[in-house]
């Protein structure tokens, strides 16, 4: 890994924290939080990332999990200090890094936002609603197949169900899914602040612990769990080439993008556990190379699109306001659009409905982008075959006609 600059300093209950915060980094927040909350006895802290200069999306869940066992164990009360620069201090925010040091003073973040931010659940109607809002927002900001969103949404489920059956943590647990910049690559990240694997598993050692929680079939209680949420989900990171990381207490697994497995043990223990994986959405045999359990392809029982779109008659049904946030830029428009291409997949006989209640403005520009590139795309027999509108209010639909019609003239 690139070293990056990274600093960590306690002054009595202030904790400041430099640089670029990343998952490696943590150890050193960690032990700061442990000498000022716990030998210190603090009930008050401010953290300070008035110098953090970047911060990565993985550490948000972990650190996130972390602040809240120390309120609820330790009745620590926590002061947000934002960093300088304005761009990086609205991230944290949107991320819900800040609520999650200052609940009070920032806003948990909105399930409905396209943006990328950590969610907690606590029970399983919580982690239903937290899985799909990742999948929701990989459908926009992602090119996917059929076969990669279930692939995508079997280990979410696995990932975040484990937490529920097994950390025994109070707080729940927390994930963040993001699409990595210029790849079509998914990355998620869980974290709890539970028991630990060696517990959940009545093992001892911890390294050894961590390393057959990622074999086949490995669990305390074969009679109500197979045992595979993490075997699938460390060889769905194998057959992308992407990041596995897993790490419960003072034992961290970590696995390379060429393959290669690193087992350690650290000084400063994670409270928990914690799960970072890659999926690779170019692969198009990914349930096929990754997914064999008990010597047999596994077909995930789970599918988001035929539970939350597909209709009776087989048509598959979107309600605008599900594509995307707001319908006023290109930007929210390009999610749109990917959310509709998802939909439609590769098949050339699936229908689409664009249910368009609720909804009485769009713009210009966010109707040449979704509808506008739609039709040239696809061409005209294919799109109006696939694609269609309900509850359009007169002025929207002008707008949509002029957009194809325009699109049509200039091309993409």
């Amino acid at each position: 890994m690139t070293s990056q600059f990274f600093d960590c300093r306690a002054q009595q209950n202030v904790i400041t924290i430099s640089g670029d915060l990343r998952l490696e980094s943590l150890p050193r927040v960690i032990s700061c939080l442990y000498n000022v909350v716990s030998k210190a006895g603090y009930p008050d802290v401010i953290l300070s990332f008035a110098n953090l200069t970047s911060i990565t999306h993985s550490v948000v869940p972990v650190l996130a999990a972390h602040l809240r066992w120390l309120v609820r164990d330790k009745r620590v009360e926590f002061e947000f200090l934002p960093p300088r620069q304005h761009a990086l201090a609205t991230r944290l925010v949107k991320l819900g890094l800040a609520h999650y040091v200052e609940h009070r003073k920032f806003p948990k973040p909105r399930l409905n936002s396209s943006d990328s931010s950590v969610l907690q659940f606590i029970d399983q109607d919580e982690r239903e609603v937290a899985v799909d809002k990742v999948l929701k927002s990989a459908l926009r900001t992602t090119d996917l197949s059929r076969q990669n969103i279930a692939a995508l949404e079997w280990a979410v489920n696995e990932i975040t169900d484990n937490v529920l059956s097994h950390a025994k943590s109070d707080v729940g647990g927390f994930i963040i899914c993001r699409k990595l910049p210029k790849h079509n690559i998914l990355e998620f990240t869980v974290a709890d602040a539970g028991i630990g694997v060696a517990r959940s598993l009545g093992i001892y050692n911890e390294k050894e612990a961590v390393e057959r929680a990622i074999q086949e079939g490995v669990t305390r209680n074969k009679s109500t769990n197979q045992g595979n949420g993490l075997y699938g989900t460390y060889q769905l990171a194998l057959a992308s080439a992407g990041i596995f990381a897993l790490q419960s207490y003072h034992a961290t697994l970590y696995v390379t993008k060429d393959g290669a497995m690193h087992i350690r043990d650290g000084s400063i223990p994670y409270r928990g556990t914690f799960v970072v994986c890659q999926i690779d959405c170019e692969n198009p045999q990914l349930i096929e190379k990754a997914l064999v359990i008990g010597g047999r392809e596994h077909l995930p029982p789970f599918d988001y699109i035929e539970r939350k779109h597909e209709t009776d008659g087989g048509v598959l049904s979107v309600r605008a306001n599900d594509l995307c946030h707001t319908f006023g830029s290109r930007q929210s428009g390009i999610e749109a659009r990917r959310y509709i291409k998802n939909l439609l997949g590769t098949s050339e006989n699936t229908k689409v409905e664009v249910d368009f209640s609720e909804v009485f403005v769009i713009s210009s520009s966010f109707a040449d982008e979704v509808f506008g590139k739609l039709f040239v795309e696809m061409g005209p027999l294919r799109y109006m075959r696939g694609v269609s509108l309900l509850n359009v209010a007169p002025a929207i639909e002008g707008l949509i006609d002029r957009a194809i019609t325009l699109r049509s003239q200039t091309g993409l």
